[in-house]
């Protein structure tokens, strides 16, 4: 694998013979990741495979180390079954997310368990000033990294309008950035590299190792300093033209809100960022003491009930706007994200509003993300560790 373009996941077609040996081995790898220990005969019925197939591909994986034989477990009638697990440990993935006004690092294995992380604050927001934080956290990280692990590349991900096919950031305005290339920003380590908008990243991760796991068709909508989605069909993540599907600011929620930089009223970008909220709070004047953050505002005032009506209204915006998705899309499930979706009332808020009413919106399932604090680095790392397995092979042949 060359060093010096960055990669999208975006599904490839794999041609006959070897690439249908290689394809095997990644739907055993990937089974394993998502459904945990299985046997062969599980693996072959699941995957409508041949005994023979699975214990050739699986032979494979044990090889490489990737995969390991479990203890054996007693089948109904016959010989004892034996699981075969992943034992991913030692492969691990790069994560940066750049965010609003901190850069966030990680390392995480190829099965979604996060080995250290850190956070630093920006010194400088030129991209320039951001590579040079890039090279410090990563260096910080792999310093004390044990010598028996392997990294398979680098995940990156930010906010705003996003084109990863050109790697060009369009637009992230906490940053003042507009046409920025990249690798401007990201600086070559000697890893391959991914990049792709934050929350696109989420949708991936979700799909592996969170609350969308076995989902085909889902939508992640995201609450922070930027608003976002992002569709997951047939199991690919939908960009759209230039990278930008996904923007959300101006859904209509259905109420009069401030004029928005559109021209029109009731756009949800207007009242659910991050920042939206925190002006809201302050007018009424809920803070208990100085916030700069919304988790400042929660710690400090958690228990206003002047709060939980904020926060309860700014929910049923979002629900309401998210019937527009709904009805235009027909998802099987929303996958709510973002330190707002953890306060108390939000999710019940935010259902409520958008099951209200006929319509496929009634239908839609609502699950909110498990991975915290810690979901901008699995977003970021989920890009690496989606093309892994789909092509397990490839990542290993490259790393000898």
């Amino acid at each position: 694998m060359a060093h010096t373009d960055f990669r999208t996941n975006d599904r490839r077609s794999l041609a006959i013979s070897d690439d249908l040996r290689r394809g095997n081995i990644a739907a055993i790898a990937r089974a394993l990741l998502l459904e945990g220990p299985l046997a062969r005969a599980e693996l072959a019925q699941k995957l409508s495979l041949t005994r023979a197939t699975v214990t050739r591909a699986a032979a494979q994986l044990i090889d490489v180390g990737l995969v390991r034989e479990g203890e054996a477990r007693r089948a109904t009638s016959g010989r004892p079954m034996v699981p075969l697990e992943l034992d991913g440990s030692r492969r691990v993935v790069i994560a940066v997310h750049l965010g609003a006004v901190e850069l966030r690092a990680g390392i995480i294995d190829i099965e979604g368990r996060i080995i250290t992380h850190d956070v630093l604050r920006y010194e400088g927001t030129s991209p320039a000033a951001v590579s040079m934080l890039v090279r410090r956290a990563v260096a910080g990280l792999t310093e004390g990294m044990s010598p028996q692990m392997t990294i398979l590349g680098m995940g990156a991900t930010i906010g705003g309008w996003v084109d990863p096919h050109s790697q060009t950031i369009i637009r992230f305005d906490p940053l003042g950035w507009r046409d920025v290339n990249f690798v401007d920003a990201i600086p070559d380590l000697g890893y391959p590299r991914w990049f792709d908008q934050i929350v696109r990243g989420i949708a991936v991760a979700e799909s592996l190792f969170g609350v969308a796991r076995g989902h085909q068709d889902f939508v992640v909508l995201w609450s922070g300093h930027i608003l976002g989605s992002a569709s997951v069909w047939g199991g690919s993540v939908q960009r759209g033209v230039r990278g930008g599907a996904g923007m959300i600011d101006h859904l209509p929620t259905g109420r009069d809100h401030p004029s928005c930089v559109c021209g029109q009223s009731g756009c949800l970008g207007m009242v659910a960022t991050d920042q939206a909220i925190l002006d809201a709070a302050r007018a009424g004047g809920i803070p208990n003491g100085g916030v700069d953050s919304l988790r400042s505002l929660f710690r400090e005032s958690g228990e206003d009930a002047r709060l939980s009506a904020l926060i309860r209204e700014r929910a049923a915006d979002f629900g309401r706007a998210a019937r527009v998705i709904a009805q235009l899309r027909a998802p099987e499930l929303f996958v709510i994200a973002g330190l707002i979706t953890t306060h108390s009332e939000y999710e019940r808020e935010f259902r409520r509003a958008l099951h209200t009413g006929a319509g496929v919106a009634a239908d839609v399932e609502v699950r909110r993300s498990e991975f915290g604090g810690l979901a901008t680095i699995e977003a970021s790392a989920a890009l690496v560790i989606d093309d892994y397995y789909r092509d397990p092979m490839a990542f290993e042949a490259s790393s000898v």
